[in-house]
């Protein structure tokens, strides 16, 4: 990514989430918010649908107006389901984590997401630590702050290039507190980093993970890196991705993701596939959502060893 832009995929997904909001019944996650964060809403729907002329213009030509085509290709690409199952997968287990007892949330690449604000309710039962690059915070804190969004007290802006600074040390720098359970959110992140780069982030997130902490986090497993496997769909948001400047390197099949864990010592203790993420979360849609295929969503605890 550029040191000196927002993430461009971060922005997309937001773009995802504020479309759903306002066109599809009926919802898979709800974020009312999202559009206020997106600085040129009409300018990415735009891109997208110059895209789809191009490489998939088949998608489009059924679709009467703007309004239609848009919706149509959201239904049909890769990313926007994928988007919308895993905030709605990462929300339910926070909700149940926070009956439990935990008391902190913290986002690993926070984006544009926005359950801060979303959730004025749990103010006072729940620090929320959202880290990510500061080109990306600063464009977020300037769209809450255009939008007229007062920033909730519990809410942490921890400004920090995940490629040069350890979360656990980024983290130091807040009042976060490692004793205390804690949920981490590692959301449309794995697939970006090299493998060297996502087994020391589970190292750091793990030294400061207390006892009945949670990391949940999503990833493309093997396949998707395959050509001769990879459906179209993948390939498409693959390449799209990588258009934006954020390639995808990095895939976990089932055992060498529990490996992975395990090195760090964490214990997996669910895998949300494509089938399942489709009977939760899609079951008896109309509409043409779909869950995506490779793309897989994991809960994990620290170990006892």
């Amino acid at each position: 990514m550029d040191a000196a832009k927002a993430s461009r995929t971060a922005l997309v997904a937001a773009f995802f989430r504020a479309h759903h909001h306002k066109h599809d019944h009926p919802k898979i996650f709800d974020d009312p918010f999202a559009e206020l964060l997106l600085p040129d809403v009409e300018s990415i729907g735009d891109g997208l649908l110059a895209r789809a002329a191009r490489d998939t213009p088949e998608i489009l030509s059924s679709s009467p107006d703007r309004q239609g085509a848009l919706s149509r290709l959201l239904r049909h690409l890769a990313a926007p389901a994928s988007v919308l199952a895993r905030a709605r997968y990462a929300e339910d287990r926070l909700l149940e984590a926070i009956h439990r007892g935990v008391a902190q949330y913290v986002l690993v690449g926070a984006g544009f997401e926005t359950f801060a604000v979303r959730r004025p309710d749990l103010k006072d039962q729940l620090h929320v630590f959202e880290i990510d690059h500061p080109a990306t915070q600063l464009l977020k804190q300037q769209a809450l702050s255009r939008a007229g969004i007062a920033l909730p007290s519990n809410l942490h802006f921890i400004a920090a290039d995940l490629e040069s600074v350890t979360v656990a040390d980024a983290l130091r720098e807040s009042p976060f507190n490692p004793d205390v359970p804690t949920v981490f959110s590692w959301q449309g992140v794995v697939m970006y980093l090299t493998l060297s780069a996502v087994r020391e982030t589970l190292r750091s997130i793990r030294s400061v993970s207390a006892p009945r902490s949670l990391l949940l986090l999503s990833y493309l497993d093997g396949d998707a890196f395959r050509v001769e496997k990879a459906p179209a769909r993948i390939r498409q948001m693959l390449e799209a991705a990588r258009a934006l400047g954020e390639p995808g390197v990095t895939g976990f099949d089932l055992p060498g993701l529990q490996a992975e864990l395990a090195a760090a010592r964490f214990d997996l203790i669910e895998n949300v596939d494509f089938e399942e993420q489709e009977r939760r979360y899609f079951s008896g849609r109309a509409d043409g959502y779909h869950a995506t295929k490779h793309v897989n969503f994991a809960c994990a605890t620290p170990s006892d060893v």
